[in-house]
């Protein structure tokens, strides 16, 4: 069940990347379909490179000697956690490894580097269709500019769409449908969104992104129980910029892109996705240099927290004292009432009572009151290494938990 959940959850929250050649910030994503399962963790990271060469004007490629190319690395960090069954919560950070642009009429690269934005991305599953195989997932996406903005080269301040940081602070909303077929092994999945920016006023900026609206339409299919792979189809239009209250001519367009994608499932529920993102159509706003294409590697580990947490006592038992006393009992009734009268007593961290040796084991973090653990036990009916019951708690006990000998 694990391992299953693992390979959905690997599918789902795989960065479909939108194809972008030249934007401040992280690159814009469509992350995951729907709510991951509750007490589910997930933790992913991903590498992004993008390539930028070719100008269009309009929807035709155009001759512009300007820009000789752009290009970027990143890398994405991403936490997700199911908070019930419907609810769940992921937040990422971004950082830029390199990005760059080559001019070509005066033979400089200009380049930047470091952190880009954090985000918080809230997704409550509205439907479940159990009877149609489908569900519906509602999500709120908050992006937060992190890095620094403005970031200079060379004592140049870099243009704005070389920038790790977006500088604003964004919101996106979402809508995602999901799909699937008895007796199939192919899933549809359809999500639509739309990204609002707020304006950057700094002493170099006054700016405002265009809004970014986004439909993808994929489909995946279960190849083996360890691979999954799929394609999907990426509409998005972005609006035109303005700055200082002028509209940027040559920013925004319409842009449709091709992403095939292919997930591994690894031993001890490690996943690898990777993923290819080709633009297949742009119509865009004057003159503007467009994406080439997008590779994206990414690798994530998910884990019940139900399977984590065991561990985690184990561990933390480990750490603590520990001594064993003698405790008079004859059976199972026995053992857990004297094991929860020990948990009772301040400064007890775990007991366990063991019936054949009779000896309760106590474990604490700095000390305990041994008289007042067996005063506890004492009263609860239970003779022990320092005290002994009276007969008025003694009879109180059930009748198959009478340990005493009758002579």
């Amino acid at each position: 069940m694990l391992r299953l959940l693992s390979l959905v959850c690997l599918v789902s929250f795989s960065q479909q990347i939108n194809a972008q050649c030249c934007s401040a910030g992280n690159p814009a994503s469509n992350g995951g379909s729907g709510s991951m399962a509750k007490n589910y963790f997930s933790v992913s990271s991903s590498y992004v490179h993008s390539y930028s060469d070719t100008y269009f004007k309009g929807n035709s490629v155009y001759d512009f000697d300007y820009l000789e190319n752009t290009k970027f690395d990143f890398g994405l960090l991403n936490f997700s956690y199911g908070l019930s069954n419907k609810l769940s919560i992921s937040s990422e950070i971004g950082y830029f490894i390199n990005k760059s642009m080559d001019f070509t009429f005066i033979d400089a690269t200009r380049e930047a580097s470091g952190l880009g934005d954090a985000a918080i991305d809230l997704k409550y599953q509205v439907a479940n269709l159990k009877k149609h195989l489908a569900s519906i997932t509602a999500s709120v996406k908050t992006s937060v500019p992190i890095g620094q903005f403005d970031q200079m080269d060379k004592n140049v301040i870099l243009p704005i769409d070389i920038q790790p940081s977006s500088g604003s602070f964004k919101l996106k909303t979402a809508l995602n449908l999901s799909k699937r077929f008895y007796g199939s092994k192919f899933s549809l999945n359809s999500f639509i969104s739309t990204e609002f920016s707020q304006r950057i006023n700094t002493d170099r900026t006054d700016y405002k992104y265009g809004n970014l609206y986004s439909f993808v339409f994929s489909t995946s299919h279960n190849t083996t129980k360890k691979i999954n792979t799929g394609l999907g189809l990426n509409f998005t239009l972005r609006e035109k910029a303005i700055n200082r209250d002028i509209i940027v001519e040559s920013t925004g367009g319409t842009f449709i892109n091709v992403q095939p994608r292919i997930s591994y499932l690894l031993p001890e529920n490690f996943g690898i996705t990777t993923s290819v993102n080709i633009p297949i159509y742009r119509n865009v706003n004057g003159i503007q240099l467009t994406n080439k294409y997008i590779l994206v590697l990414a690798v994530s580990k998910g884990f019940s927290l139900k399977t984590i947490k065991p561990l985690l006592n184990n561990i933390l038992l480990e750490s603590f004292n520990e001594n064993s006393f003698f405790v008079d009992g004859i059976c199972g009734m026995c053992k857990t009432r004297i094991e929860d009268m020990a948990n009772s007593v301040k400064g007890v961290k775990w007991a366990e009572w063991n019936l054949d040796s009779k000896l309760l084991l106590v474990k604490f973090e700095d000390d305990i009151n041994t008289e007042k653990l067996a005063k506890v036990l004492s009263k609860g009916g239970h003779d022990n290494w320092l005290s002994t019951s009276k007969d008025g708690a003694y009879n109180k006990l059930h009748s198959c938990c009478k340990y005493r000998t009758e002579h």
